[in-house]
């Protein structure tokens, strides 16, 4: 019986690589790699993993803590290839780019459950950007464009998933890259900068000590940089609501990238996207080069009208019609 519970302990450590320097011993002729402590990122407990896999932890035999399990590297890149023709290869790309990430410290492991949330809305849209999250995607650059100090925020997901495209739509629109996280450490927010800048940006905020913040906000999110404390739009992805809300308590604009049209940083939002960032930033950073010369006038005639509310009715309408098709 625990042999079943060993193995699903293991699958869930292939892809739990937690953060900081990598101790590497060699059993058996092979070089293993002994999974490390999470920067301020607790194991989880006896009781947690107990329960997470139908044990009771007074009757369980013990159970060693995930950071001492000794995985090989060799066993995660076997996980990491995906046949050309399998159904779902983009999708099980994606969550490899997520995997990868954690391995190298840029992912939080609570992000493989968000973007596991995110996911099951892009199922049910057809992983396909539909007309009005298109509409929503060219007014949000419209606004970018049109703003006089806009930002763009990146969390660990995003500079995970697509950082070569954060950083070609911040380009593209005259914005600051920005990292912010709400499970922070030093390292992490290094990591995030090293990548973003080995896929092009030029500089990267929000890095280090900082002694400004989002007033009212108490978690690691409400650390702000120059160009988040003095911007006009601030772009955010994949994020928490409570940031939305205190930056819109600001008086900022905040655009926000977002497949749940019901969370509350779509519903704070000025202006939400409801797509999958990996098809919206590219999208957007063409619409941007294609209307980088048009005055502020003929921006406001794009972002001026635009009903977010009535946005995220007909996204809302949109994926309760596609689980409506898939029952």
């Amino acid at each position: 019986m625990f042999e079943g519970h060993a193995q699903s302990l293991s699958s869930f450590a292939n892809v739990s690589s937690f953060f900081g320097k990598e101790r590497r011993k060699v059993e058996g002729g092979q070089q293993r790699l002994r999974v490390p402590a999470a920067d301020a990122v607790q194991s989880p407990s006896l009781e947690v993993l107990t329960s997470a896999f139908g044990m009771s932890a007074g009757g369980a035999p013990p159970l060693w803590p995930l950071t001492d399990y000794i995985i090989s590297r060799t066993d995660i890149k076997a996980h990491m290839s995906v046949p050309a023709n399998h159904p779902r290869k983009a999708s099980l790309d994606v969550r490899h780019r997520l995997t990868g990430g954690l391995e190298e410290g840029i992912v939080a492991p609570a992000g493989l459950i968000a973007h596991g949330r995110g996911e099951a809305f892009d199922y049910l849209l057809g992983e396909r950007t539909p007309v009005e999250a298109a509409r929503a995607e060219r007014a949000a650059v419209a606004l970018l464009l049109a703003a006089r100090k806009p930002v763009v925020c990146v969390n660990g997901n995003v500079a995970a998933l697509c950082p070569g495209d954060v950083v070609a739509l911040a380009s593209a629109v005259g914005a600051e890259l920005e990292v912010n996280l709400f499970y922070r450490s030093g390292g992490r927010e290094r990591r995030i900068r090293r990548v973003l800048m080995e896929a092009g940006a030029k500089r990267v905020w929000g890095v280090g000590p900082r002694s400004r913040t989002v007033p009212g906000l108490s978690s690691e999110r409400a650390r702000a940089d120059k160009p988040t404390v003095e911007a006009d739009v601030v772009l955010v992805m994949l994020e928490d609501g409570d940031r939305t809300e205190y930056l819109m308590r600001m008086g900022k604009k905040v655009v926000a990238v977002d497949l749940n049209p019901l969370s509350r940083t779509a519903r704070k939002a000025s202006l939400t996207i409801v797509d999958n960032v990996v098809r919206a930033l590219p999208r957007m950073t063409g619409y941007a080069r294609s209307m980088r010369k048009w005055n502020r006038g003929r921006l406001a005639l794009v972002y001026g009208g635009f009903d977010n509310k009535a946005n995220l009715r007909v996204a809302e309408s949109r994926i309760r019609s596609g689980l409506k098709r898939r029952r």
